[in-house]
């Protein structure tokens, strides 16, 4: 037997004997990699079109550069993370000390290998592990180097982000070919070469320049896939330690074997999409009589290749169904294994995941896994995707240690984009596109789904650079894209479509110029289609608009209306705000008749809110029970959820948000109810051809920090006030041009608005550094990785989480359901200026309840909280105060209810 059995791959903590040798390992993870390749037939041919290679040549390739995944754990300084068992395998030997990941380590050596004078051993294995043929001719083995660079950074790299490049320094095995790991290294390789006699690649590209381009955008594809093999080739449920030696063409039968079982295990490939059999079996309801925009979808061609549209309508217009009907349509056509919908907030997540759900089998056959996904726990139950459940350690203290990887694996937020029907907050989606931790195993899942991004226009700048690059990358993997809005502006309209085109490599391709509205946009090859539909049938409105002047007018105005048996909503700018409304009015109303929503409530709270606003406000609500009711509410309303009011107030804010809000005035015919006719209520300071510089902010102080270019909302009140109504959809486009395609700005507004824009100009350019260039390959080229938590997919103040725990009980704000839900349901986001650690008083209490907590870290806060006589509950906690560069510790008192949410006050 070869030396490379003296090597350990995985370990349990010393002295439990769990102990799987390092070759076979790698013969996991190659087989699953073969595993999955033989039962997913789409796969191959998508990596063939992505590589230029052929399907069959790299069916036998991929599993034997998976075989070679870990290279960098034959390195001395991995080995000695062990010392015990490496004397045992190996023999007392010199520590070699290294803070290298292994990952890095296993690229270096093969780095070495391609470009350095090899030795004879190692000139042998270059001649077989570059078996690339192009159809322009032979290379010499440093030019296959650099083609094969980017794949062997992909499969080496496998821990999720790509391996460091540098120069190592001396006393590890790159630096001594004479070595003998590096001698074993070698053989190993060579030993998976001879047993897995992967075919050489044929390239189509008789180019360099241009096979090399494809084989860097193809690594992404392969990396996301190596992470995925190694998950799987880890579970000790499948395959268990072996220690000792054995002969490797009988252990790869047995990985085989192991490697059928875990996959069928995992959930990957049980169902298939179901034939597109028209509206009528995906929406009964509707079949009857769709929507124009439905209509539009069900016969708008499909071409080859990625696709990309975008649907706008009016908020209610039945866009979801729309898009849902295209999706399928996509998926009976072969562009789609599975459909993902990005949600701008928790909330309209949770609605969406209701309205889909039921769809589950109708859009798919066999055995199909939907997830829900965001920032809050899971909540639904048909997780069919068990990826790496047990993990076995590497090392202690090692970075994939079992307690983080088996919690990371059962993450629901990663595993959301390998279902074939997820939901989920933007953010899960537009980290694929970022440089973080495991982007590219996002990108593997995303490019087989329809990506449907759902209210497109709630994107802020920053947000919307990163999607453009999450387009370009979705494009670039082969990936289709639905785009919902009600109110998108045609240059946005058009960066998105550039984005998406430029991926799919139409550079200069033709770009959306209809100012239509509604309007159903196609992007596909290299042509547009743009096909103007007619408003849904009951949904042109004319609007009459009514100012309010001040916070009592609204007040006198809602009492009136609840008074008169009506429901009613205030949608604010700000919590606080809200806060202060809803106080008011229950003063006068009764507590009963007032609910409060926002997003400071811990989870479990809001989804209690949630969940009866939809009942008592949505379609299903009856008139007694909204009968003399108000909401007062924030941004959380306005966007996907499926509630009406017969009276509706808005504070100031930008018009696209403004048309949003409006769609929750009189939304649904009600027959039991005697309504007057609907007008948009505003509360605006009053109008102003030549304002103050304090126009907005002396009255509406918390309003000018959430919207902070005054200029945006004078020139929304100024269209509101020329016009004073508007007719939806027919001025919906006109409004939004108005406000967002003219930059007409009052001289004393101009400071405060230039210096918000020159804010938008920053975030753009710090999302174009953070975004990442398929084209440059699964390579860091003086790139920062980072993790998740360090790159946000929202710029914007710092945050924490903050979890809150009842004192004397030493137990979860909400203790009363699934104990795994417990802590998920107590917390809640709130900026480092409001709470950014926990009180030193209370260091016992909170070390006693981070122990029973899943995870906890820097950005994770704990607040004990105590009831007072008068039924509100308080804690103490430390909040920063100052320039980020260099804050000031406050304590502060924490104030919270489930009526009201959580509030701060300085001193504790």
């Amino acid at each position: 037997m070869s030396g490379f059995f003296d090597y350990w791959g995985k370990a349990g903590a010393e002295g439990e004997g769990r102990v799987h040798l390092l070759p076979f390992h790698g013969f996991d993870v190659a087989a699953v990699g073969a595993e999955i390749l033989d039962r997913d037939t789409a796969l191959l041919p998508r990596m063939a079109h992505l590589s230029g290679f052929r399907a069959e040549d790299l069916r036998s390739a991929i599993p034997f550069v998976l075989a070679l995944h870990d290279l960098g754990k034959f390195a001395e300084p991995f080995q000695d993370l062990m010392p015990d068992l490496v004397r045992e395998l190996q023999g007392p030997r010199a520590a070699r000390v290294c803070a290298v990941h292994h990952s890095s380590l296993g690229y270096q050596l093969w780095r070495s290998w391609a470009t350095l004078r090899p030795a004879p051993d190692e000139a042998q294995l270059l001649c077989q592990l570059h078996q690339v043929e192009l159809a322009g001719g032979a290379r010499g083995h440093r030019d296959l180097g650099d083609l094969m660079q980017p794949w062997m950074a992909a499969v080496l790299g496998h821990h999720g982000k790509p391996p460091e490049e540098g120069t190592l320094g001396p006393g590890i095995l790159q630096a001594h070919p004479a070595y003998r790991s590096r001698r074993d290294a070698t053989a190993f390789a060579l030993a998976a070469r001879k047993l897995l006699a992967p075919a050489p690649l044929r390239g189509s590209e008789p180019d360099f320049e241009k096979q090399l381009q494809r084989m860097r955008r193809s690594s992404w594809w392969l990396a996301g896939f190596a992470i995925l093999c190694d998950w799987i080739g880890s579970d000790t449920d499948f395959f268990q330690p072996q220690r000792t030696e054995m002969d490797l063409a009988e252990y790869w039968q047995r990985a085989r074997t192991s490697a059928a079982r875990a996959v069928e295990h995992s959930g990957l490939g049980r169902s298939t999409p179901r034939a597109y059999a028209g509206v009528e079996h995906l929406f009964p309801q509707i079949a009857a009589s769709p929507s124009p925009l439905q209509g539009a979808a069900a016969t708008i061609e499909i071409g080859d290749g990625p696709q990309f549209y975008v649907l706008e309508d009016l908020t209610g217009s039945g866009k979801t169904e729309a898009a849902l009907i295209l999706a399928h349509r996509l998926l009976d056509a072969g562009r789609s294994d599975g459909i993902f919908f990005a949600l701008p907030t928790m909330a309209t997540a949770n609605a969406m995941h209701r309205r889909v759900e039921p769809l589950l089998n109708k859009l798919f056959k066999g055995e199909p896994s939907y997830l829900l996904t965001h920032s809050g726990p899971r909540l639904t139950c048909k997780d069919r995707i068990a990826l790496g459940q047990r993990s076995a350690d590497d090392a202690a203290g090692e970075e994939e240690a079992a307690a983080t990887a088996s919690a990371w694996l059962a993450d629901g937020r990663k595993k959301a984009l390998l279902a074939e029907l997820g939901v989920g907050t933007i953010d899960q989606a537009l980290l694929a596109a970022l440089q973080s931790k495991h982007a590219a195993f996002r990108l593997l899942g995303l490019h087989r789904h329809v990506l449907v991004v759902d209210e497109v226009h709630a994107c802020d700048v920053y947000m919307l650079r990163v999607l453009c690059g999450l387009l370009r990358a979705h494009a670039g993997l082969g990936g289709s894209a639905i785009l919902l809005s009600a109110t998108l502006p045609l240059e946005q309209r058009r960066q998105l479509a550039r984005a998406f085109a430029e991926g799919a490599g139409a550079h200069g391709a033709e770009l959306p110029t209809s100012e239509e509205y509604p309007l159903l946009t196609a992007w596909s090859g290299d042509r547009v289609q743009e096909r103007a539909v007619a408003a849904r049938n009951g949904a042109p409105r004319t609007l009459p608009i009514v100012f309010r002047r001040s916070v009592a007018e609204v007040v006198a105005r809602l009492t009136e209306a609840a008074r008169a048996g009506r429901c009613a909503c205030w949608v604010r700018n700000s919590v606080a705000d809200a806060v202060e409304a809803r106080d008011l009015l229950a003063a006068i109303l009764g507590e009963d008749a007032v609910t409060l929503f926002h997003a400071r409530f811990a989870l479990g709270d809001r989804l209690r809110i949630e969940d009866a606003v939809l009942a008592r406000f949505g379609t299903g609500g009856e008139a007694a029970q909204r009968c003399g009711r108000v909401v007062i509410a924030t941004q959380v309303i306005e966007q996907s959820l499926d509630v009406d009011f017969d009276v509706l107030v808005s504070d100031l804010c930008p018009i696209d948000r403004l048309i949003q809000r409006a769609g929750r005035l009189q939304r649904h015919a009600r027959a039991d109810l005697d309504r007057d006719p609907p007008a948009l209520e505003v509360l605006a300071p009053p109008w102003s051809e030549d304002p103050s510089a304090g126009w907005l902010s002396a009255p509406f102080q918390r309003t000018a920090v959430v919207y902070p270019d005054p200029a945006v909302l004078w020139r929304t009140l100024r269209e509101l006030k020329n016009r004073q109504q508007f007719a939806l959809p027919g001025e919906a486009r006109a409004l939004v041009e108005a406000v967002f395609g003219s930059d007409e700005t009052p001289a004393a507004l101009m400071p405060r608005s230039g210096q918000a824009v020159g804010k938008q100009l920053s975030q753009a350019s710090v999302a174009q550094g953070a975004v990442l260039c398929l084209d440059l390959g699964y390579l860091r080229q003086g790139m920062d990785w980072s993790s998740e938590a360090h790159t946000p997919t929202r710029l914007g103040e710092p945050t924490v989480t903050v979890r809150l725990a009842r004192a004397e009980a030493a137990a979860p704000w909400l203790d009363g359901v699934a104990r795994h839900l417990q802590w998920p349901l107590s917390q809640l986001s709130v900026t480092r200026r409001l709470v950014a650690r926990p009180s030193p008083d209370e260091a016992d209490l909170v070390a006693q309840l981070e122990r029973t907590q899943p995870f906890v870290g820097d950005d994770i806060v704990t607040v004990p909280l105590r009831l007072q006589g008068d039924g509100t509950w308080t804690g103490r906690a430390v909040a920063e105060r100052g320039p980020p560069e260099n804050p000031r510790e406050v304590p502060v008192q924490i104030l919270y209810s489930p009526v009201r949410g959580l509030s701060v006050i300085q001193g504790a």
